[in-house]
């Protein structure tokens, strides 16, 4: 059986991340500034990935209700979402989901099911400091792993 390609894509204010898996393996990931300078660049950074990963499935955040992301990240995502539409590969909007008390938590718990991941996390911010830009990665795989794996098994000591 075939394992499936999947892109997940998360937008954040001043950036847009993507990682790319292949069934459950990690393979690229990647923050892009300029991705997110307008919804033409984010939906032209997003028409590229697309063209050069070749993925099965596009996932997405769910919009909406409960969308908590700036008027920016929303017009970026709703362009990468008309993007994935015209493209001949699935597109899914999940809802994101709170499995931990912040993101950097979640972020720590992802690079220890994906080490490769270890030296982009960043460590959690004060109150005044501006949201580090890596956090956006973990924000995408988390995504992607609601297609790829929603309910991981517990790891056997």
């Amino acid at each position: 059986m075939r394992r499936a390609k999947v892109l997940g894509i998360a937008a954040g204010t001043g950036r847009i991340a993507y990682v790319f898996l292949v069934g459950k393996q990690l393979r690229y990931w990647h923050v892009s500034y300029s991705a997110s300078y307008s919804p033409s660049d984010a939906a032209s950074h997003a028409r590229g990935w697309i063209a050069q990963m070749q993925p099965d499935v596009l996932v997405i955040q769910r919009r909406g209700k409960g969308y908590r992301k700036g008027r920016q990240a929303g017009a970026n995502m709703e362009a990468i979402a008309r993007v994935a539409e015209q493209q001949d590969l699935i597109d899914i909007e999940v809802e994101k989901r709170r499995r931990f008390p912040n993101k950097y938590s979640e972020a720590k718990a992802l690079a220890t099911r994906f080490p490769e991941l270890q030296r982009w996390v960043p460590k959690a911010r004060r109150l005044w400091d501006p949201e580090p830009k890596n956090i956006t990665i973990f924000e995408a795989l988390a995504l992607a792993l609601e297609v790829v794996d929603p309910h991981p098994e517990p790891k056997k000591p």
